[in-house]
């Protein structure tokens, strides 16, 4: 096995890409010259030939940033590969562009039994006409990828089923994908990844604004209205002919921003009855899935599992389904004869849209077995009724799980029924509804017939460890009230549901948060037992050490600038503490004047406990005055201080802001 170095940048001759394809034998590796960095090979004579039989490796990890160009007239690799002599080609390093073809594959396109793997790479605006905008992966073969990037690629022209945007594979084919991105892809069916009839499986992935709403119903073609499926991600079977029990599986993944048309906003996932589907630990939030004009009206806004008869289970585990939109039902999953059990998951701010009879489901439209486990479910709306889920007459359990705030139109009529669910579900123990029913309607119900009435007291929606949870604040009915549940070890944020006593839906108090960390957004932090030191950042930050021992030190409103527009409740607990206004050497903010400031950032200080605790106002002593404001006093800077120091501190958990006047 050799070692063949690429010294020119020309399409053809003497130390050219082509020339040292031509030259390799099996298992060559071809690197590139370090003159070479941050130029382009640019093809001029036609897509590079990959003979059966020659494998090769081929890494651009000596000449950082080489572009290799279609010119956007050709296709840049073709792996031709045959069932009596698989071919396998490796792709290091390097970065793939402008790739064209009016089939399939516009970057690489790989044979029978070829296996492509492709590692630390990028992929950028190739266009494939019938799919696969950068990758297409033959029947029988392997299509692996690691920490690669795929933006702006595209295989729309065809309008063909197997349009994905990115990667189309088919045909008893594995595909792996993991720790890469996929941004902005555009296909008919899978903004990023199409898959036919074979494994799937994602890992570490990011999925962001890819779409499939180019897609028109093909008429006069098979299956017409499948197009525009999974704006993200289509997978129509993991098993083949071969393999008859296959898995499509997510995890750590996350879908954001993604659109679909007809079903699936970001991930349609069709499966055979003999096959597994897994969506694990990760998160799907701003997706949306449009109607197909002449097609489906628009079903899951971020996830629809159907399968072809009860499969082998469907498993959604730590989970988050966050604001997104069904034109139609299921405004965060959208599921149809698929055995399902759901656990330590939240859907949270999801709607489904229609506002005449079939708008149902905010969270959830369920048509088939499912058990629901410890996941929170809140603030989900539909337009017709179920706001939280919606069910035919397959049997739903939940339990350990909340209800909270669901909402749902009933088609703009008067009716108020239906708000939680669309039915009542079967009560596993544990479970948690507010408010209640709001009519005495025979055909209003509450999530079960026993769950219990009583506020949950959720905390906003927060991303913590990389995931969307509602933290439970203190006080709420959740806590220690769930039913044990055997093997169930920890929370939708892998925290330790340690105590012996377990907290109903998917967060546990308590548990193993992140302390001393600043982050953007509206913030979420609790300290635990012990001495805390918390930071919020910019944002609205709510923390506390709700109700926990120990001297917690809490600081709230750190805005780079005043006028930022924050508020930060800041809550004690019990014990010491001292509730700071600003970072460690100024209050609030330090630049600005304050009549020009916008004058909106101010703390709340939630709960002060005589005499252990303290409110510290950060600077000297004299750059403070005191004052009337109505009825109420204000702390102020005093008339010499120029700058927007202190903007106000008010006692209470949600006052009106006090803006003080430093003249």
């Amino acid at each position: 096995m050799s070692v063949i170095t690429v010294t020119s940048i020309a399409d053809n001759g003497t130390g050219s890409l082509r020339a040292a394809i031509a030259q390799s034998q099996s298992g060559d590796t071809i690197q590139f010259a370090s003159t070479l960095a941050n130029q382009t090979i640019t093809l001029t004579s036609g897509q590079l030939e990959i003979p059966v039989g020659k494998n090769l490796i081929i890494d651009g990890a000596g000449a950082s940033g080489l572009t290799l160009s279609g010119n956007n007239t050709s296709r840049i690799f073709h792996l031709q590969s045959a069932s009596v002599n698989p071919t396998s080609l490796t792709i290091k390093n390097l970065t793939l562009a402008n790739g064209y073809t009016d089939e399939f594959g516009g970057a690489i396109r790989t044979e029978h039994q070829g296996q492509l793997t492709v590692e630390n790479s990028e992929f950028k605006n190739n266009v494939a006409g019938l799919g696969g905008g950068a990758i297409f992966g033959a029947f029988e073969g392997t299509v692996t990828v690691s920490g690669s990037q795929f933006d702006s690629n595209t295989a729309t022209a065809g309008n063909d089923e197997r349009g994905g945007g990115a990667i189309a594979t088919w045909g008893g084919i594995r595909t792996t994908v993991t720790d890469s991105t996929f941004t902005n892809n555009a296909g008919i069916n899978g903004g990023a990844i199409n898959n036919l009839a074979g494994e799937l499986i994602i890992e570490g992935s990011t999925f962001i604004n890819n779409s499939t709403t180019a897609a028109t119903v093909a008429t006069g073609q098979a299956n017409p209205t499948l197009r525009g499926y999974g704006g993200a991600v289509y997978s129509d079977r993991g098993s083949d002919i071969n393999n008859p029990t296959g898995i499509i599986s997510i995890t750590d993944s996350v879908f954001d921003g993604n659109t679909g048309r007809g079903e699936g906003g970001a991930a349609y996932l069709y499966s055979g009855n003999q096959d597994k589907v897994v969506l694990d630990s990760s998160t799907f939030k701003n997706n949306e899935v449009l109607a197909l004009p002449g097609g489906n009206s628009g079903n899951g806004g971020a996830v629809v599992q159907m399968s072809n008869g009860a499969n082998q289970g469907f498993t959604i585990n730590n989970t988050s389904f966050a604001n997104n939109i069904a034109a139609n039902q299921g405004g965060g999953l959208w599921m149809m004869d698929a055995p399902t059990t759901i656990t330590n998951s939240t859907f949270s701010g999801n709607q489904a849209t229609a506002t005449d009879y079939s708008g149902n489901g905010g969270a959830m439209a369920l048509y088939g077995p499912t058990n629901i486990i410890n996941t929170t479910i809140a603030n989900n709306w539909a337009g017709w009724v179920g706001g939280g889920i919606a069910a035919n007459d397959s049997p739903v359990t939940v339990q350990n799980t909340i209800f909270a705030n669901n909402t749902a139109a009933n088609g703009n009529n008067n009716w108020g029924i239906q708000q939680q669910t669309s039915r009542l579900l079967t009560d596993g123990g544990g479970n948690i509804q507010f408010p209640p029913k709001s009519t005495n309607n025979s055909n209003d119900f509450n999530a079960t017939a026993s769950i219990t009435i009583a506020d949950p007291k959720l905390g906003p929606l927060q991303e913590i460890n990389g995931r969307l949870v509602h933290p439970l604040l203190a006080g709420s009915a959740a806590i220690n009230t769930g039913v044990a549940i055997a093997g169930l070890t920890t929370d939708g944020l892998g925290s330790a549901r340690s105590d012996g006593l377990i907290d109903v839906g998917a967060f546990e108090f308590g548990g193993t948060l992140p302390t001393n960390a600043t982050t953007t957004g509206n913030d979420f932090g609790v300290g635990q037992a012990g001495n805390d030191s918390l930071l919020g950042g910019t944002g609205n930050d709510t923390q506390g050490g709700l109700g926990l021992e120990g001297n917690d030190s809490l600081t709230g409103v750190n805005a780079a600038n005043a006028g930022s527009g924050e508020m930060a409740p800041l809550v004690g607990g019990t014990d010491a503490d001292p509730l700071l206004a600003g970072n460690t050497t100024t209050a609030f903010s330090t630049d600005g004047v304050i009549l020009d400031s916008g004058l909106t950032d101010y703390a709340v200080v939630a709960d002060f406990n005589q005499p252990e605790d303290s409110s510290v106002l950060q600077g000297e002593t004299s750059s403070y005055q005191l004052g009337a404001l109505g009825t109420d006093t204000s702390f102020s800077p005093t008339a010499d201080q120029t700058t927007a120091q202190l903007i106000g501190l008010v006692p209470g958990v949600s006052p009106d802001p006090v803006i003080p006047n430093p003249d």
